[in-house]
C-alpha cells in the first residue's frame, strides 16, 4: 500500500492545479462533464485507467425484468464485475443532487450485485454511499466538493486512489 500521507499531499497539489472552474464551464451537459472533469478526476487525480479496465462506460445493470439499465461509469477494482459505481450529471444541473439522481442510482446499485459503493457526481460534488441489503443508506458516508475541501477531505479522497484501494 502507497503512503497516504505522501499521496495525500501529491493529491492536494494535483486538486489546487485542477482549474475547476475552467472545467465548469466546460461542463454544459452529461458527456461534456464525464469528459472535461470526471475522467481526468478518476485518472489524473485518483490514478484510475480506463485503458487497463478500471472503469467502463455504460456498463449493463441488467437483472431479471429490468433491462436496458445502464450505468454511467462502472469501477472495476482488481475484479471483472464493479464494485463501486458511479452515476454522473451534468456540471451546471441547477440542483444537485435531486431525490430523483439519488433514485436512479440507488436502482442501479440495486441490480448491480457486486457494487459496494454508489457515487453520485456532477463531477463537482462527488457523494459515496454505501448500501445494506441492496439499498443504498440515502445519507452519504463522504461528500467531496471540489470547489470547497480542507485537508481532512483530501485525506478521505486519498483513500480512494487506486494506490490505496489495490
Amino acid at each position: 500500500m502507497a503512503d497516504l500521507k505522501q499521496l495525500t499531499r501529491a493529491l492536494k497539489k494535483s486538486l489546487d492545479n485542477f482549474d475547476i472552474d475552467k472545467r465548469i464551464k466546460l461542463g454544459n451537459n452529461e458527456t461534456a462533464t464525464r469528459n472535461h472533469i470526471i475522467h481526468p478526476f478518476l485518472e489524473d487525480l485518483l490514478n484510475y485507467d480506463s485503458l487497463d479496465g478500471d472503469f467502463t462506460h455504460e456498463y449493463a445493470a441488467d437483472f431479471g425484468d429490468k433491462k436496458k439499465l445502464k450505468v454511467d461509469l462502472a469501477m472495476m477494482i482488481d475484479q471483472k464485475e464493479p464494485n463501486i459505481i458511479i452515476e454522473c450529471k451534468s456540471a451546471d444541473q441547477k440542483t444537485f443532487p435531486t431525490a430523483t439522481n439519488f433514485r436512479q442510482l440507488n436502482e442501479y446499485y440495486h441490480y448491480t450485485k457486486s457494487a459496494k459503493i454508489g457515487i453520485l457526481t456532477n463531477g463537482v460534488i462527488w457523494k459515496f454511499y454505501i448500501g445494506e441489503n441492496r439499498s443504498l443508506i440515502p445519507t452519504p458516508f463522504f461528500t467531496f466538493d471540489m470547489t470547497d475541501y480542507d485537508n481532512s477531505d483530501v485525506e478521505m479522497l486519498a483513500k480512494f486512489d487506486k494506490r490505496v484501494i489495490n
